[in-house]
């Protein structure tokens, strides 16, 4: 009955792993406060400057490439690159490739790219500092004592009044995993079974929900995520032996990340009006 293959609530089912790696150095023009008195002009090309920030940006980007170089030949070859590329761009200009239609679009895409590039950075940087991490690190492990784990199941539905109507079926002495079964969008297991999950394996909307429940309970409200609607209940509980800071640090900085561009994207298709013509 299930109109996709497969749905989780896990954040990697909607490629935020991809999403994150959008986030790559950017190289260009150097900026105004690049352009300080310990950033000289290495070359004009006509009246454009050249910075020596620009020149260790392409160094750092060919890197690989340019490995065997002494740092003077890495020098030298980084600035003729760069020269070079302003050179042919400065032709296609007066060739008004700009102005194609098709180099147009292009040009706004790689526009919207670095600016998503950008903002995403931005976002990822303000939600994984040291303090955040660590802070992280005290909430999933208990500050030392273990990771607190659920066994949970889930019916998940388009719309609130189908979650309701589940819960309502529940209140009446339905069998949660057959409704899961009977009712649910997600068919990726069966009676709705997510198995052993901490609070950050799932998206932060499910995940308050589900540890905010008791053993045995379910929630009588439904809980909204970018998935649908979700009716959640916890069959068991454990603790898990905490491991050092250092050995998760990576995975909570990654965890911190995805929470944070899920959170913002639900935010802004909360706040936007969107309509899809079919």
């Amino acid at each position: 009955m299930s109109r996709f293959p497969s749905i989780s609530c896990r954040p990697a089912a909607i490629g935020l792993a991809a999403l994150v790696s959008l986030v790559l150095p950017l190289t260009g023009p150097a900026t105004a406060q690049e352009k300080r008195s310990n950033d000289p002009v290495v070359a004009t090309v006509g009246k454009e400057e050249i910075h020596r920030s620009e020149v260790d940006a392409t160094i750092k980007l060919y890197g690989a490439e340019l490995s065997k170089l002494s740092p003077g030949e890495q020098a030298t070859v980084a600035l003729d690159r760069l020269i070079d590329a302003k050179l042919v761009m400065n032709e296609a200009k007066d060739r008004k490739l700009d102005e194609d239609p098709v180099v147009k679009r292009q040009l706004e895409e790689a526009q919207r790219r670095i600016l998503q590039q950008a903002l995403l950075g931005k976002v990822i940087a303000a939600a994984t500092t040291e303090k955040a991490v660590k802070e992280r690190y005290a909430q999933d492990f208990a500050k030392g004592k273990g990771m607190k784990q659920v066994k949970a199941r889930h019916i998940l539905t388009y719309t609130q009044g189908e979650a309701e109507a589940a819960i309502k079926a529940l209140e009446g002495g339905a069998d949660f995993s057959k409704l899961a079964d009977e009712r649910s969008v997600d068919n990726s297991s069966k009676g709705g079974e997510l198995g052993w999950f901490s609070r950050s394996d799932m998206v932060p909307a499910f995940g308050k929900a589900a540890f905010d429940l008791e053993k045995g309970k379910y929630t009588k409200v439904p809980v909204e995520s970018q998935f649908g609607w979700h009716v959640i209940v916890v069959d068991d509980i454990r603790t898990q032996p905490a491991p050092p800071f250092e050995k998760v640090k990576d995975e909570l900085e990654q965890r911190l990340a995805q929470e944070a561009v899920v959170g913002m994207i639900t935010d802004l298709r909360r706040k936007a009006k969107i309509e899809k013509v079919h």
